[in-house]
């Protein structure tokens, strides 16, 4: 009698604890507001990321709360999560602070080194079960005109939070390129900053309102976002009407080809890939060395420091397109998006100014590209200078699109293979092998 008391209370006692800490499987899910049937396969189409996340905002530091409904998507039982920290990738003397990580409001083990989080699971997460996890982190935002960076009143804060990635890699910071990719996600997002300062994201905006000394934003994101990244600072702000989307500009000097080569190609790749999913694409003019502009989920930044000519503005366009509807893992095939952004910003040059000047530009690309055509299949960590990764990713990028298209015989049969990936992947991501298998159903082999 007193083994079967002494097995039943440990019984008791065991399953009590598992049911307090076992991942919840049908508390959170969500509709991302998906519209197409085949969209993003890979997540099942109720998967994604959902983050909240609450900030302050103050003298170059980010003091963040955040919690990530993640749902295993590997196909295989995890003992672990991996998490990028990825500020001091995207500029020097960024830095994520990992202060404590919860699963399931249960303390957990974690290991927190440069650019990734490891979080260990109290239990094992089956395929398609989802849990909770809770992070406590702050972020150091350097002075200088950095994508993460504060210069001259303005803050460009990108890479900011503890983010899913698309692979569970090791990222090396790179001085070129975007060491960083993320998987799609919803987001609800507040921030407080100084009263003097607004913020800007790609999310929606829902609120403004003010708690004793500090202004507070909130924004959300129903459907799958890339990212959610953030200017804050002041701002001229003058919105453009585009069917039912809203191009808004916050400037300092108002920028007519911004605006004017920013409305047309939108309207553009609108038809050629697909109905842009969101309410507002926001420009911002920011202080950003290196770089001439830079695309995140909802927004583009275009450098103060060095204005955009109109092919650089378009090539950011198309990257809502080729980075931020359709995804790719930056840091080991970089070339998809940089090549997809650039050849389509070609044939928009073909669609306005002809065939003549197209083909003349494909002809100074070639004699860049050293008779090879191809991109080489080269992560960031291979690649000797900021030159030779230009030449891989945008030179010889776009001109495999270009070979493509030769192939294939008709332009407009290559507008509608792109126009397939983006219905077939959108708010997920693309593999170069995945590309050759697309190529190969229209005979055309790698």
């Amino acid at each position: 009698m007193k083994k079967f008391l002494f097995f039943l209370t440990a019984f008791l006692i065991t399953s009590f604890i598992l049911l307090w800490i076992l991942p919840v499987m049908g508390d959170f899910e969500r509709d991302p507001g998906i519209e197409s049937p085949m969209a993003f396969m890979a997540l099942e189409s109720e998967n994604f990321p959902h983050y909240s996340i609450e900030a302050i905002y103050s003298q170059g530091k980010i003091y963040g709360e955040e919690e990530i409904v993640y749902t295993n998507i590997t196909g295989q039982t995890l003992k672990h999560l991996f998490f990028m920290l990825p500020a001091s990738a995207a500029a020097p003397g960024g830095e994520i602070k990992v202060y404590s990580v919860f699963v399931n409001d249960y303390p957990v083990e974690w290991e927190a080194k440069n650019t990734y989080l490891v979080v260990y699971l109290p239990l094992e997460l089956n395929p398609y079960e989802k849990c909770r996890v809770s992070i406590s982190f702050d972020t150091m935002v350097p002075q200088g005109p950095y994508r993460l960076g504060r210069w001259n009143g303005t803050s460009m804060l990108t890479c900011w939070y503890p983010a899913v990635p698309i692979n569970w890699d090791v990222v090396v910071p790179s001085s070129f390129g975007e060491p960083y990719s993320f998987l799609s996600a919803t987001y609800e997002l507040k921030i407080s900053v100084d009263p003097s300062l607004m913020v800007l994201s790609g999310l929606n905006k829902l609120n403004c309102s003010f708690d004793g000394s500090r202004k507070v934003y909130t924004f959300s994101s129903d459907k799958p976002i890339r990212d959610a990244s953030l200017v804050v600072g002041n701002f001229n702000i003058k919105n453009h009407k585009v069917g039912s989307k809203n191009i808004i500009y916050a400037y300092k000097t108002y920028d007519y080809n911004i605006i004017k080569y920013t409305i047309d190609s939108f309207k553009t790749f609108q038809k050629w890939f697909g109905e842009y999913p969101y309410q507002k694409l926001v420009l911002v003019d920011v202080p950003l060395k290196g770089f001439r502009g830079m695309e995140y989920g909802g927004i583009l930044f275009f450098s103060t420091i060095k204005r955009p000519d109109p092919f650089t503005v378009v090539h950011e366009v198309a990257h809502q397109w080729w980075y931020g509807l359709v995804g790719n893992d930056q840091d080991k095939e970089s070339w998809i998006d940089e090549g997809l952004a650039n050849y389509s910003a070609l044939l928009y040059i073909e669609e306005r100014m002809g065939k003549k000047e197209y083909l003349s530009r494909i002809k100074s690309l070639e004699s860049r590209a050293m008779g090879v055509n191809e991109p080489k299949e080269l992560d960031l960590s291979h690649y000797t200078s900021s030159s030779h990764y230009h030449l891989n990713a945008y030179v010889r990028g776009a001109l495999f699109w270009h070979d493509v298209r030769v192939k294939l015989g008709e332009r407009k049969k290559l507008i509608h293979i792109l126009g397939g990936i983006q219905h077939s992947f959108i708010h997920g991501h693309i593999t170069w092998g995945e590309i050759k298998n697309i190529l190969e159903k229209e005979n055309i082999f790698i």
